[in-house]
């Protein structure tokens, strides 16, 4: 997406405040902060979110499979900031698909992926994975 397309958040901005100030219907959203796992290795005394399943390991069947995943992306419009959370999201085994879906769907101009980088080999694996998915997007023909 460039700056040039409508759907750039520059030209949001003034819609956010139209929105704000005189009740228009605000237009959507320019970022999205997806958690794809509560999943984590490390042991943050701030955060806590790897103890949830250790407390309660049913609650790993309820994280959100690929289709209601794709459902969900493909319900929105183009965002321009697709933020990834969870606990360390190179730890579902999916996140290339996640990714993948991401960019079929919501075409951002920036995916940030927080990490706390432990599972090296795993990262780099899902990033080779994840860079094939953005040239087979970026060099596609529309």
């Amino acid at each position: 997406m460039t700056w040039k397309s409508p759907d750039h958040f520059v030209y949001k901005l003034p819609l956010y405040y139209l929105s704000h100030r005189f009740g228009y219907k605000p237009p959507l959203p320019f970022s999205l902060t997806f958690s794809v796992t509560n999943v984590c290795q490390s042991r943050c005394r701030t955060c806590k979110i790897w103890d949830i399943y250790r407390q309660n390991p049913g609650l790993k069947n309820q994280e959100l499979s690929l289709d209601e995943i794709e459902q969900i992306f493909a319900s929105m419009g183009p965002v321009y900031i697709f933020n990834v959370s969870g606990g360390e999201p190179f730890l579902r085994p999916d996140f290339a698909e996640i990714i993948a879906l991401a960019v079929k769907y919501l075409k951002p101009g920036i995916i940030h992926i927080p990490t706390n980088a432990i599972a090296v080999r795993k990262i780099l694996a899902s990033l080779e994975e994840i860079i094939d998915i953005l040239k087979k997007r970026l060099l596609k023909p529309a």
